[in-house]
């Protein structure tokens, strides 16, 4: 995050790296959270940014529902579509975040299984075409 070493350098001292209210944050936190047990995304960000309203808005940026692409961050709209799709599951239907719900109703029921399976495929599979020095890549 790049507010925190403006807003607050005290709190960039502690540890405290994330601001929690800007596109970043939220991106990172989406990327993040299917990949990190509740416990582990807590650690790094204080608190679970999809119960936050006021990001609410930045999601759907994140997620193109809202036809704006924040300038702050760079990023594919499949990579947050299939986080938001990958972690939907961790979260309780009784207390589902809003965001959830809006997805759920935007994205996963118009979409079938299929779909996220191909989108897996895409963002996953290291393509011979690539720029990744020989040196550092695995193999799979």
């Amino acid at each position: 995050c790049n507010n925190n070493f403006k807003i607050n350098k005290e709190d960039w001292l502690n540890w405290k790296i994330w601001c929690n209210t800007c596109p970043k944050c939220a991106f990172v936190f989406a990327i993040l959270r299917p990949y990190l047990d509740k416990k582990e995304v807590l650690k790094i960000f204080w608190e679970d940014l999809l119960y936050k309203e006021s990001l609410e808005k930045t999601f759907l940026e994140l997620l193109w529902l809202d036809w704006i692409k924040p300038f702050e961050c760079v990023w594919e709209l499949e990579e947050v579509v299939y986080s938001f799709y990958k972690f939907y599951d961790f979260y309780p239907k009784k207390n589902l975040p809003n965001i959830l719900k809006i997805f759920k109703e935007k994205v996963l029921d118009k979409n079938n299984k299929e779909f996220f399976i191909w989108l897996e495929k895409k963002l996953l599979t290291i393509y011979d075409n690539n720029l990744i020095p020989k040196d550092l890549k695995i193999n799979f």
